[in-house]
């Protein structure tokens, strides 16, 4: 029979079937009608493909008009017809389904003659909850009168069947005469199972001895822990195998040239593999991130994917299509919100709206914010919060959108699972401007959740709600350190000068022990006094004399003492600038406490002030500190000899410190500056004392020197390459003084029996580049030659 008379037949079956059920039940609508006749047409039409057969099967298995089961039993009673007996079996062993009507037709299927038929109708029985069929399909298995074919299509079936008379069937299967019947009843106890005998008859039933005394329920419970345990392993797999194969297409991608990736990317993207697909999308959106172009077919096609069957590919899609902007991305988005059933996928175009921007998506957010799933709604939220923050906002909106976000707070529960949903409708409060929130906000801040709490305060501020500041230091205490940190900042915004000292009071380590905490409220502390009077500044400062932990911001706020104090020329401030002076001293920093003090005692000095001298004196100690020869020069100009005794007194107590240290440079700098500029104030004992410390301080440097280059020639040519450029970056800075120890060992090299022509080309190459007038060596010169000259360099440069 030709298929288009096939196709007449069935339909004018099909109106005999609907005038048939229309005089027993009520009648089909005219919509359910042409919905009956046209899915019955595609199964009926032999022209259709399987994948269009399949979803006409399975639409009409969801149906709940009777003519639906009635049409699908004719089809699966017709032999004629295989491909849609197959396509109904198929959507059968996909949803499963409770209408016994089918079975007679799937067992006559199994057991018929079509063998193309017989693994669809296997896989839609074994999804029947029924005890008589599990028990046709074990009597089919042992059956040893039927075809081979059927039996082993069976066993295989009963391989999906949880049921322990299956298991019992199959293991007295292993009996069988036929190897192909037992090796298959073997593979479906292993699949069933889990267990690994492979095809070890004996190792099967040993088992199945141990096992079958078992209850139903005993036995069922067991083996969810067995298969659970498959599962798990089965999982980590699959996650590896979709790992290593992420990895090859990403390497594959990597490898091809630059004009072939676009069409290789289309390929990743239309790939029947959603592993696949989810590569091509990743690699589309590293592109973005790395600002490289995105061809337009590749944009289009990530457009079309928000359709994709597979949810963690709509996922990926959203927020790369949100990335990419343009005209048509917020409509995109909103039409597949307008289908999207799965919550996640639902939360990530909420998510993606947001990146986006787009005011267009304000109405369709504020409706999602009515969604039964938390987290559907809190992205909605926090997608509202975002855009509105951005754009002025129509008065009509915004009250309906306060009223929106209001009543969906009221509902959510304050438990730990709409926590997320919270937060987030707090923050869309905030970011709507309205103050008739304050109080609810104000309620918010003793919310269980400390996320909840923190989006309090922080759309307080927002709200710039400086009332509310009195509920808010109440939190200055919480035991989350983000809200605290948020309370500082709140503090800072809301109460301003009024809460300097409780947030003072946090950089405390022993009043607030975390570091970052510690860290907000200097900075907003700072932030604060940058706007204070002098006043406020120098009773901060006093307030820090005693905390050693705060030196460092001690010295900050005396800048800004100092600065406004020379800003409105005011008496006070020498005194500013000394103490400024002590703590840069206190700090190690000799060299900006001697500007300080310097113009401290000048200024004292000029106008008569008492405390010039002691100015002065610790000016002097600063320069010295410093290895200042600015010190001997002040020296030389101070007239009061008991000053002047004293300064000496410093002078050689700082000599004697900085020769223990072995700092013989600056011995030799501040002795030399001392004996040029204060001879005519020292005895000639005192003369002849600096005069000695001079020459021993350049003996000692030179033998520090030596010392120290030897040293540094073992770094260069060590095989850490760090150690390398620090040694060679160290001889540049030492220049001269490094050139007659390193022509020491250059020349100590060479005569070693055991010299190294590598270390002998190191130390050249340094000499080379801190004494470039030394020319003329050559490394393949006969030694004595080198020697000759490396002692007439070593002459020469002999002072």
């Amino acid at each position: 029979m030709s298929g288009r008379a096939q196709l007449g037949l069935f339909l004018c079956a099909l109106c005999a079937c609907s005038a048939f059920a229309r005089n027993a039940k009520a009648a089909l609508t005219r919509q359910q009608e042409l919905e009956l006749r046209t899915l019955s047409g595609q199964l009926a039409d032999p022209k259709r493909s399987a994948k269009t057969k399949l979803e006409a099967a399975e639409l009409l298995l969801t149906r709940p008009y009777p003519e639906a089961v009635i049409t699908l039993k004719q089809f699966l009673a017709s032999p004629t017809n295989n491909s849609a007996q197959i396509a109904i079996a198929q959507a059968i062993a996909r949803q499963g389904t409770s209408h016994k009507e089918f079975i007679d037709p799937l067992i006559a299927m199994l057991t018929g003659k079509d063998a193309s038929v017989r693994g669809p109708a296997a896989r839609a029985l074994v999804t029947y909850k029924d005890d008589a069929i599990t028990e046709k399909l074990v009597s089919i298995a042992l059956d040893v009168k039927l075809d081979k074919a059927v039996r082993l299509v069976t066993v295989e079936s009963l391989g999906m069947v949880l049921d322990k008379r299956a298991v019992d069937a199959l293991v007295r299967v292993l009996d069988d005469k036929d190897t192909t019947i037992r090796d298959a009843a073997m593979d479906s106890l292993t699949r069933l199972t889990m267990r690994t005998f492979g095809k070890d008859r004996y190792q099967w039933r040993l088992w199945w001895a141990r096992e079958k005394h078992k209850s139903q329920s005993q036995w069922l419970k067991d083996m969810v822990g067995t298969l659970a345990r498959a599962k798990a392993a089965l999982e980590a797999d699959n996650a590896q195998l979709r790992d290593r194969l992420a990895k090859a297409v990403t390497s594959l991608y990597a490898a091809t040239p630059a004009s072939q990736q676009e069409a290789m990317l289309m390929n990743f993207l239309a790939d029947t593999l959603a592993d696949v697909r989810l590569v091509g999308v990743k690699l589309a959106s590293e592109r973005v991130s790395a600002n490289e172009k995105l061809w337009p077919k590749v944009q289009e096609k990530v457009r079309v994917m928000l359709g994709d069957e597979d949810p963690r590919l709509r996922r990926a899609s959203a927020m790369l299509v949100a990335r990419l902007g343009g005209p048509e991305a917020f409509s995109a988005l909103r039409k597949r919100l307008d289908k999207e059933e799965v919550p996640q996928v639902r939360r990530d175009l909420l998510v993606a709206m947001a990146h986006l921007g787009d005011p267009k998506a304000l109405p369709v957010v504020l409706k999602e914010i009515g969604s039964k799933y938390e987290r559907v709604a809190a992205a909605a939220a926090a997608a509202l919060a975002r855009i509105a923050s951005k754009q002025a906002l129509d008065a009509e909106f915004r009250a309906n959108a306060v009223t929106t976000v209001v009543a969906r707070y009221e509902q959510a529960s304050k438990s730990d699972d709409t926590a997320a949903l919270r937060e987030a409708l707090l923050a869309a409060m905030g970011a709507l401007g309205d103050k008739k929130v304050a109080k609810l906000l104000n309620g918010a801040l003793g919310d269980p959740a400390a996320t909840v709490r923190l989006a309090a305060v922080n759309a307080l501020v927002s709200l710039g709600q400086k009332e509310a500041a009195g509920a808010i230091v109440a939190l200055v205490t919480d035991s989350d350190r983000g809200v605290r940190r948020a309370v500082i900042a709140a503090l800072g915004a809301l109460g301003g000068q009024k809460y300097r000292q409780v947030i003072l009071q946090r950089t405390d380590p022993s009043v607030e022990a975390d570091a970052a905490v510690r860290q907000q409220a200097w900075e907003v502390v700072m932030a604060l006094l940058g706007k204070a009077d002098a006043a406020t500044l120098s009773q901060v400062a006093s307030s820090l004399r005693d905390r050693t932990d705060a030196l460092g911001q001690r010295i900050k706020i005396l800048q800004m003492l100092v600065a406004s104090l020379k800003a409105s020329k005011s008496r006070d401030l020498p005194a500013a600038q000394l103490r400024l002076g002590a703590a840069l001293l206190a700090a190690s920093r000799p060299a900006e406490a001697a500007v300080h003090f310097g113009q401290a005692y000048a200024k004292l000095a000029s106008s008569g002030g008492a405390d010039s001298a002691g100015a002065w004196k610790k000016w002097v100690d600063a320069l010295l500190a410093a290895d200042d020869p600015a010190a001997i020069a002040a020296m030389a100009d101070q007239k009061d000899p008991k000053a002047f005794d004293s300064a000496m007194e410093q002078l050689k107590a700082r000599l004697a410190k900085l020769d223990e240290k072995e700092k013989f440079s600056a011995v030799m700098l501040l002795t030399d500056e001392a004996i040029k500029r204060l001879a005519k104030r020292l005895t000639a004992s005192q003369v002849e004392g600096f005069k000695k410390m001079l020459d021993q301080a350049r003996l000692k440097r030179v033998a520090a020197d030596r010392k120290r280059v030897a040293y540094l020639v073992t770094q260069l040519v060590g095989r850490d390459e760090s150690a390398r450029k620090a040694a060679s970056s160290e001889f540049g800075a030492m220049s001269d003084r490094a050139v007659l120890p390193l022509l020491g060992e250059l020349k100590k090299t060479i005569t070693d029996e055991k010299s190294d022509p590598e270390v002998e080309k190191a130390i050249l190459t340094v000499v080379t580049q801190i004494a470039p007038k030394l020319t003329g060596y050559k490394t393949d010169a006969p030694l004595a030659e080198r020697v000759k000259l490396i002692t007439a360099w070593q002459r020469q440069l002999l002072p």
